[in-house]
């Protein structure tokens, strides 16, 4: 029997990918993962949409990014027994929170919940709350989450921050939060999220930073 014209070049293609899913085991966590999964899928007798519905299936069921995740990740322990107070004192001497009206709603190791009530001073061109403000509720959120993790006399600083915002601000109040996702002794990774709406149930923001431990400076500053 003659064989296929297209299955020499679909054995090829078999190899190549079975050589990637192979070096993709020196991928770390979650990318290491990720990559074996796309390669296998795009192994699969299934079209190339089919593929990436079931990876991106499999994905949505490994990412912890819904309002609810913190209580699946990881429990962090404070190095610092008064870091409630030492958070509470600092974040009560910024003047910019202050001003635009932001309270510190939950302070636990690795988790902070910062809320800001709805306010038409507050307001970019289009009647929604201005994306500045949202940037730096969460920014605070995540820098105050990974000060609770730090040890008696350290503080921190933000180095960087990418944010998406995901849809427009409105409502009577919008909640930010901001959750640890690796601590490190100079460098801690955050995940900060804004929602908004009665229940929190709409997403406005989505926040990835970095924040740098210091030690040369008072923790209230």
């Amino acid at each position: 029997m003659q064989n296929h014209p297209d299955r020499h070049d679909r054995d090829d293609k078999s190899l190549r990918i079975k050589q990637q899913v192979n070096a993709s085991f020196a991928l770390p966590g979650l990318f290491a993962k990720l990559h074996r999964r796309r390669f296998a899928l795009l192994a699969m007798p299934m079209s190339y949409p089919a593929a990436c519905d079931r990876l991106w299936a499999q994905f949505s069921g490994m990412r912890a990014c819904s309002w609810e995740w913190p209580d699946r990740m990881q429990r962090f322990e404070a190095q610092d027994p008064d870091f409630e107070a030492h958070i509470r004192d600092s974040f009560g001497k910024q003047t910019f929170m202050s001003m635009i009206g932001a309270d510190l709603t939950r302070v636990q190791p690795g988790e902070v919940e910062i809320a800001l009530p709805f306010r038409e001073d507050l307001l970019q061109q289009h009647g929604y709350l201005h994306g500045a403000v949202i940037a730096a509720i969460v920014d605070s959120a995540c820098g105050y989450a990974a000060r609770s993790l730090m040890p008696t006399g350290a503080t921190v600083l933000t180095v960087e921050y990418k944010v998406n915002f995901l849809a427009p601000a409105n409502g009577h109040r919008i909640v930010a939060r901001g959750t640890v996702l690796k601590p490190g002794r100079n460098l801690t990774v955050c995940y900060g999220e804004c929602r908004a709406g009665e229940d929190g149930d709409r997403l406005v923001a989505s926040l990835v930073a970095t924040m740098i431990r210091i030690t040369d400076r008072p923790l209230s500053k």
